[in-house]
C-alpha cells in the first residue's frame, strides 16, 4: 500500500493486511435504523426541520416590490458617498 506525501507525491510501498468490512450486504431493519438514529448524539441537533427563508423567496419579495427588510442594502445599488465621487473623479464610473 502506498499515500500521498505532504507534496502529493507517492511514499514508499508498505506491506499491509486489510480487513474484510463488517456491514451487511442488505438493507438494514427499519427498527434498527431508527434506534441507531435516535441514539445519535447529533439527533437533538438535526432531528427538527427548519424551514428558512430561501433566496428564490427573498427575490420574489424584492421583485413583487415589497420594502427590503431593514439592514439590508438591495442588491445591485450604485455606491454612494466619498467612494463613488473618487470613483467619478478617477474616470472609474459608477458600477464598473
Amino acid at each position: 500500500m502506498t499515500v500521498l506525501g505532504e507534496r502529493g507525491a507517492p511514499t514508499p510501498v508498505a506491506a499491509t493486511r486489510l480487513r474484510a468490512p463488517e456491514s451487511r450486504m442488505a438493507p438494514v431493519d427499519p427498527a434498527v435504523l431508527e434506534r441507531t438514529v435516535t441514539q445519535s448524539p447529533l439527533y437533538g441537533t438535526y432531528a427538527k426541520a427548519v424551514d428558512r427563508e430561501s433566496a428564490y423567496e427573498r427575490l420574489a419579495e424584492t421583485e413583487a416590490g415589497e420594502k427590503e427588510p431593514a439592514g439590508r442594502e438591495p442588491v445591485g445599488r450604485e455606491p454612494e458617498g466619498r467612494a463613488a465621487e473618487e470613483g467619478l473623479r478617477r474616470g472609474g464610473g459608477v458600477g464598473r
